[in-house]
């Protein structure tokens, strides 16, 4: 076998990978499967994914998913999709079951381009479609060769024949600088198709003397094309040899053929190279069957990525599909358990487990302290597992050989390098001390012979002396200059009482302050060693801690201590007046364990539950936690670094974390929300199609409305927060909640305006509102025609009632006039009989006195009817007695007084409901007269009989019934039978020897 050309780049055993914060996407949360073939961006900014049970879309809140429907054609051809993919113009094509189409993202629909047809219409097999230069289509069908899409008459035609020989395999097809060139990949070897001449140039076949194909033709089994980048070519190799599958590189230029094994680097055992990602920013990905990896070049090219399930932040795989960079730089990774989305240039935190370089270590240890070294390097001390170091850039890297012993189970809680020798001091468990010397690498350990407990703290003051702070409460003071080796060289300044030494801190001044666990903070004097000052929770007020366990100290200006302790203490050092900063007053919590200040002056806050970089004066905190790349963000009393170079360490009881705060940038400007989805009533609308609406119109009866939205900014880093605000309904802006969305069960008939905005955890909120009117239509009987149409039937009846009104009054009018005709009539009638009886009785006087006594009684009996004929005429033309319930108080009156007059017995019965009729004045008055005529008829003939008189309602009908049992004589009844026609009442008259009744029956016609 011939040995493989090229350069091998191998380091065994190398643990050089890193951590990133990923998003897992699974059918758990939203995907219809976990296999993910593909994922793309639209240039909406949606995310497409091509997965074993459909496409689908996602929005950053929900996926959309589209599968075949067997009677639909405009579906896609299968719910298996192999391939996903957008051209040069925004078209989104799919392939699945062997066909190939474009999918309207807008309408949902596939229309299929099928390749070639046969004479059964059936298309050829697609083995694999590309773009070329100008973001054409091109797919290549087994054993006929490459055809392009023509999008002016939307259809593929034949571009190039392969004509290469039957039992070759083609892998795969890239366009070369030259126009119309291609790079071939088959199992032989590269082909290199030369459109000038025609050729294929491949090994044994070169006709064009092409240079590069001598060169490579060497390597066979090619297995895929990761594409050409500025002159070089980077491929995938899989020759019968140790290492392989191979990652490549040839430049154009040179002529140079590199060759790399990440299997080799990693001792992988089978693993499969499956493609390659180039980031926007030139940074390269490599990935495959078990493996995610950077290329880093260098002795140790690749850096692979952690692929274990460690928590919800962790990324776990068998085999990763393909790698899509979407226009936020954040990197999605289709795989086999789902999708992974992370951005590895939006996480400036580093993560690092607690490894050596020959892997020894512990995967989930703690770190306890940290420091940097005269030569960049950083050494790491651990709790139980002992010292490690790293490198400038955290890589780990062995240790010096007399530190090399303390591996475990060794626990290094403190580090500090005297600013005067160079010594480097360690602290350690059960009171052991190791000084190393950098320079001659020489290290000591010795323990304390009366003090057995570790060491917690170590610091310098500004006479040089080294104070140490043990678990146990001691506090001790080494004397600068004298042998440290030695036990005398220590002074105990603190005795044992447990209270242990949490932090020990020289000021600005030269004072050493100890911050201890459940007694307070103490002030040193340090020459003498005195104690100068005990400061509790207990103290007065102002001059008190929030507790009693300060954790950590920090000169926050020429006069002022930070002090951490749950809360924070502003601690005056002169004056020792005490400013709590509290939960209340703007902190996100009272859970402060450590801190540190950048080169910048920034505090950061290492808390219980995150990092935040803090501005005290305005009371911004802006939190960066497990989302931004810090592996675990609970973090530990005093264990907060800050690195010669600038660079801050927190340690953890998993891991430490470091970054370097310059780099972190303020948090850029969300992008505009935009609406996602719209629910009426449970049933999604068109986003697309409200889109193209000025104004969204709704049924009153149909307006219960959740509103979906995002700023399809798919990672968490940037910590997004949603407000919108219904003008109308809502007073203030609302924060959404974690399912970004808004949701009114009921709106009212009228106008609304809906407004949306985005904000960053800075407040800073999106350069644009997101708005979207919406009309809710009234019920027919809230639109305006509909009050117009009230309106006027209201004026109309109004005015039909004036009419009638007025009708009425002129009825009225007219029958008191006919009331007065008659009466004027009636008197005119009577005083003319009168007269003419007085004239009469004038004559008779002197000659027939009988006669003459009878003219005057005559005379004046009809002066008495007229007197009470006129009293009727003038009563019922009285508005005040213009109701039923009169005229029957009129009637029992005429009757009462006919008792009284003839003797006769008159029995008036009456039915309640007659006195609340309300009869016009005609009727009313006839009704009268025509009782009237019957009674006195009947009174004067009743002979000593009773004479009954029933007035009821009858149906529509008022009933009078009078009846004498010994009246039989009907003369003098016939005016009534004229007055009952003229009111079109019905009249009976019965008669015979015994008795005699009338029966009057008047239709009601009210007023």
């Amino acid at each position: 076998m011939k040995k493989p050309f090229g350069t091998f780049n191998v380091v065994l055993q190398q643990p050089n990978f890193r951590q990133y914060t990923f998003t897992h996407f699974n059918s758990t949360n939203g995907l219809a499967s976990n296999l993910v073939n593909k994922v793309v961006q639209d240039n909406e900014g949606y995310i497409w994914m091509a997965t074993l049970d459909g496409l689908q879309r996602y929005d950053g809140n929900r996926f959309l998913t589209f599968r075949n429907q067997s009677k639909n054609p405009n579906s896609i051809p299968g719910n298996n999709v192999n391939s996903i993919f957008f051209d040069g113009v925004g078209n989104l094509w799919v392939l699945a079951e062997n066909r190939l189409g474009i999918f309207d993202r807008h309408h949902f629909s596939f229309r299929e381009n099928a390749i070639n047809p046969d004479s059964s219409g059936k298309g050829k097999p697609v083995r694999f479609v590309r773009l070329n230069a100008e973001k054409n289509v091109i797919a290549y069908v087994d054993q006929k060769g490459l055809y392009l899409y023509d999008r002016k008459i939307g259809n593929f035609a034949l571009s190039l024949a392969l004509n290469l020989p039957s039992d070759w395999w083609i892998s795969d097809i890239i366009k070369a600088p030259i126009a119309n060139d291609y790079w071939i990949a088959c199992n032989p070897g590269f082909v290199y198709y030369n459109s000038k001449t025609g050729n294929f140039n491949y090994k044994d076949h070169n006709p064009d003397q092409n240079p590069h194909i001598k060169k490579l033709e060497i390597d066979g089994n090619l297995y895929s094309i990761f594409g050409l980048y500025s002159d070089t070519l980077w491929y995938c190799s899989w020759p019968q040899i140790d290492g392989a599958p191979f990652i490549n590189c040839y430049s154009l230029k040179t002529g140079v053929l590199t060759r790399y094994s990440v299997g080799k680097q990693f001792n992988f055992g089978y693993f499969e190279v499956v493609g390659a990602l180039r980031q926007s920013n030139g940074r390269m990905w490599f990935y495959g069957h078990t493996f995610l990896a950077e290329f880093v070049g260098g002795e140790t090219p690749f850096r692979i990525v952690r692929n274990e399930f460690r928590d919800e932040q962790s990324i776990k795989f068998d085999i990763v599909t393909s790698m899509y960079e979407d226009r936020q730089q954040n990197l999605w990774v289709a795989t086999e358990n789902g999708a992974f989305l992370f951005n590895p240039d939006a996480q400036p935190f580093n993560s690092h487990l607690m490894l050596r370089p020959d892997g020894s270590g512990s995967l989930d240890g703690p770190s306890v302290a940290a420091l940097e070294l005269a030569d960049k390097s950083h050494l790491i001390g651990a709790w139980g597992s002992g010292l490690y170091k790293f490198d400038s850039n955290f890589n780990p890297v062995p240790l010096p050989p007399q530190l090399d012993k303390f591996h475990n189970p060794y626990s290094f809680w403190s580090f500090l390098q005297d600013r005067n020798t160079g010594l480097v001091w360690m602290g350690m468990q059960d009171g052991g001390l190791v000084v190393y010397n950098p320079q001659t690498g020489k290290a000591d350990l010795f323990y304390f012979e009366n003090i057995k407990s570790t060491i917690r703290q170590l610091a310098q003051d500004l006479h040089g002396n080294i104070w140490l702070g043990c678990q146990g409460g001691h506090i001790l003071k080494y004397h600068a200059g004298s042998d440290f080796s030695k036990q005398s060289s220590y002074e105990l300044l603190r005795k044992r009482d447990g209270a242990l030494v949490q932090k020990l801190f020289v000021d600005k001044e030269g004072f050493v302050w100890a911050g201890t666990l459940a007694d307070g903070l103490f002030k040193f004097d340090p020459k003498s060693g005195r104690q100068l000052a005990h400061i509790t929770k207990y103290g007065e007020k102002g001059k008190s801690l929030w507790n009693n366990s300060p954790c950590d100290i920090l000169q926050y200006n020429d006069t002022t201590l930070l002090v951490a302790g749950g809360a924070l203490n502003l601690l005056n050092i002169r004056t020792l007046d005490i400013k709590n900063v509290t939960a209340e007053d703007g902190m996100p919590s009272n859970t402060v364990l450590c801190f540190q200040r950048d080169n910048s002056g920034h505090l950061w806050l290492g808390m219980s539950h995150g990092l935040y970089r803090a501005d005290l004066e305005r009371k911004i905190f802006t939190q960066y936690d497990r989302r931004d790349g810090i592996n675990y963000d609970n973090f530990n009393v005093a264990s907060a670094f800050r690195m010669k170079s600038g660079r801050l360490v927190f340690t953890t009881d998993h891991s430490f974390t470091e970054f370097n705060p310059s780099t972190i940038p303020n948090p850029p400007r969300p992008g505009n929300a935009v609406i996602t989805a719209f629910r009426l009533a449970n049933n999604f609308l068109s986003v697309d199609s409200l889109r193209g609406l000025n104004r969204l119109q709704l049924k009153h009866d149909n307006t219960s409305i959740a509103i979906e939205f995002s700023s399809l900014n798919y990672v968490k880093q940037n910590k997004i927060h949603y407000h919108y605000m219904l003008e109308g309904v809502d007073k203030d802006w609302q924060e959404a909640e974690d399912l970004n969305q808004a949701v009114y069960n009921y709106l009212p008939p009228g106008s609304y305006e809906f407004f949306l905005k985005s904000e960053n955890i800075d407040g800073i909120a999106s350069e644009a509102i997101t708005k979207l009117s919406i009309l809710v239509s009234p019920p027919f009987w809230k639109t305006p025609w509909f009050y117009g149409t009230i309106i006027l039937l209201i004026v109309g009846i109004l005015y039909w009632i004036d009419r009638e009104r007025v009708k009425r009054l002129m009825a009225l009018q007219q029958v008191r006039t006919q009331i007065a005709g008659d009466l004027h009539s009636e008197v005119n009638t009577t005083l003319n009989n009168i007269h003419l009886l007085s004239e009469m009785a004038k004559i008779k006087a002197d000659r027939d006195v009988i006669r003459s006594k009878e003219y005057i009684d005559q005379i004046s009996d009809k002066s008495k009817r007229m007197i009470i004929a006129m009293d009727d005429m003038l009563w019922s033309i009285d508005p005040a007695n213009d109701n039923m319930k009169m005229t029957l108080l009129r009637m029992q009156e005429y009757a009462d007084a006919l008792q009284n007059r003839d003797g006769a017995s008159i029995i008036m019965e009456t039915d309640e409901k007659v006195k609340s009729l309300k009869l016009d004045m005609k009727l009313r008055h006839e009704f009268f007269l025509i009782f009237k005529e019957v009674v006195r008829h009947m009174a004067e003939n009743a002979r000593g009989s009773e004479v009954l008189v029933n007035t009821d309602l009858s149906g529509p009908r008022l009933s009078l019934k009078i009846q004498c049992s010994g009246c039989s004589d009907l003369n003098g009844l016939t005016d009534i039978s004229k007055r009952a026609l003229a009111i079109n009442a019905v009249l009976d008259i019965h008669s015979d020897t015994k008795a005699t009744s009338v029966i009057l029956l008047l239709p009601i016609r009210q007023s």
